[in-house]
């Protein structure tokens, strides 16, 4: 379980990194949701955006992401907003 919860402060740790570096963001918000089955981790700026290729360059979140069986999706409007979707089962 250590292991995971240091997994998922990286992700969270890399999410904001991102914006404080590239976003020219005024503002960040991050929210983690628990439910029965998952896990969401979701972390919105008001910055400039990410484009597609910027958003593929998520490497080190998707590959956290990924070892926890989890997915992780970008959306890019007036913003960005990076949604990390993580099985309960690989929780426990």
């Amino acid at each position: 379980v250590g292991s995971v919860r240091c997994l998922i402060y990286r992700v969270l740790r890399e999410a904001i990194n991102n914006v404080i570096k590239h976003a020219n963001a005024t503002e960040v918000v991050g929210e983690i949701i628990e439910k029965h089955h998952e896990m969401t981790l979701i972390v919105s700026d008001n910055g400039v955006g990410i484009n597609d290729d910027e958003a593929s360059a998520l490497k080190s979140i998707k590959e956290r992401t990924a070892y926890l069986n989890g997915e992780v999706k970008v959306q890019s409007n007036e913003g960005t907003t990076i949604t990390v979707q993580i099985p309960r089962s690989e929780l426990m």
